[in-house]
């Protein structure tokens, strides 16, 4: 349709832009240029806007899917960092609980071996004095 307007002639436009937005002088110019046989002006740029908002609409409605989508990954995302960050957390307790069992039998190892030292010093003492 964008065609038609090409076909109006320069003082038809000339005609529109100077009615700036006065509708009635632009009615009745549009009238005057059905009448010698050119095209509706009001039904062009009716069809030219409602195709213009249902273009808006359908790039709206894309965006609005776009980020439901991307909201989705991200709470997915945090979701899968949580666990990993849970997994990770379960491993390292696991493992300071062995490491620490460890430890305490180690200082056990070595309050025992104090022990017996003492014991083995003890005897050898009281029997270089029984001599």
């Amino acid at each position: 349709e964008l065609d038609e307007l090409n076909d109006i002639d320069l003082p038809f436009i000339s005609a529109i832009f100077e009615a700036g937005t006065d509708l009635e002088r632009i009615a009745e110019i549009d009238n005057v240029a059905q009448y010698d046989g050119g095209p509706n002006l009001v039904d062009i740029l009716k069809d030219e806007i409602t195709g213009a908002i249902g273009e808006v609409a359908s790039n709206e409605s894309v965006l609005g899917f776009s980020s439901e989508y991307l909201s989705e990954i991200s709470l997915n995302l945090e979701t899968a960092l949580g666990r990993i960050m849970d997994v990770d957390l379960a491993e390292e307790t696991a493992n300071y609980a062995a490491l620490s069992m460890q430890q305490e039998a180690a200082v056990a190892a070595v309050a025992q071996a104090n022990v017996n030292m003492k014991n083995v010093f003890d005897l050898l003492i009281s029997s270089v004095g029984r001599d």
